[in-house]
């Protein structure tokens, strides 16, 4: 990401086009000069930042147990869903 960026439409590598920022384009929008056209606008330092806890985040779930990433039954009898159900009914 100090060179260049990676276009999201065609995945094809381009120069950076600011040397201080990671631009993320939307590749569904036409018209290039709209606001919409540009996604995001990153900070090359917070860009780093992002790809180490995502890279950590990808660690963590392929160290995991597989019923870590699989819903059971006790995570939605969980205390906010108890007293959402009830606070429901007094109504």
């Amino acid at each position: 990401f100090n060179v260049y960026d990676i276009c999201l439409k065609s995945g094809k590598i381009i120069p950076k086009l600011d040397h201080q920022y990671t631009i993320i384009m939307n590749p569904f929008c036409g018209n290039k000069n709209s606001e919409e056209y540009m996604a995001a606008r990153i900070r090359d330092w917070n860009v780093a930042r992002i790809q180490a806890a995502m890279a950590e985040s990808v660690r963590i779930l392929a160290e995991s147990p597989s019923t870590l990433l699989q819903p059971t039954e006790q995570h939605w009898n969980t205390p906010t869903n108890e007293s959402f159900k009830f606070n429901k009914r007094k109504r």
